[in-house]
């Protein structure tokens, strides 16, 4: 994972836990190659229901590197259920879900106009299932997940709320394509047919 000096990471996490005396959920960014922690936080309060936890690691004067992973520990033995843990670092206009602020600024000072296509809404997907809409403007947590076109399982963590932020942010004119059907390898439903 890339760490840069003196820079709050947002975090978070669904967990639950067999039992409450599981203890805190340490957080860190470990750098590979000493083994140390580069920051750390601690999520209290992990309950038996699953819930949402938010967590923040700050850095120090550390040199910048992609040579580090997240760690979690407990405080206690037991059984701990994680999902959907998610860590950025700050975000172009720092939205939510956001994008990376290097990329977002250099592509807002060298493009006037950009062409782009959430491939998923306007192409349908392999299994001739198309993504609906509605699927989309949900909590990130509750969007359905599936195979993409190149085979690898899509989260839609980019999905259609954040590619249209993604194009307020850059002041571009959003243009929605609507699926009419036709999928990738030809696949295709039959009119009249959901």
């Amino acid at each position: 994972m890339a760490v840069r000096p003196n820079t709050t990471y947002k975090g978070s996490l669904y967990a639950k836990t067999d039992s409450a005396d599981i203890g805190p959920l340490t957080v860190m960014l470990v750098n590979d190659n000493t083994g140390m922690p580069v920051a750390t936080a601690s999520v209290q309060g992990i309950s038996t229901e699953w819930k949402r936890y938010e967590f923040t690691l700050t850095t120090g004067k550390v040199e910048p590197s992609a040579e580090n992973h997240l760690l979690l520990t407990v405080g206690h033995a037991g059984k701990l259920w994680i999902d959907l843990v998610s860590l950025f670092p700050p975000t172009y206009k720092n939205r939510e879900n956001g994008n990376r602020a290097d990329l977002m600024e250099m592509m807002a000072g060298c493009i006037q106009s950009f062409c782009g296509c959430r491939r998923q809404l306007s192409r349908g997907r392999p299994d001739r299932r198309e993504v609906r809409l509605e699927e989309h403007d949900r909590p990130l947590v509750d969007r359905p997940t599936h195979r993409s076109p190149w085979n690898y399982q899509s989260s839609d963590g980019m999905g259609l709320l954040e590619f249209l932020e993604w194009s307020e942010d850059l002041h571009m004119q959003t243009v929605l394509a609507v699926y009419a059907g036709y999928s990738l390898k030809g696949d295709h439903i039959h009119p009249g047919r959901s």
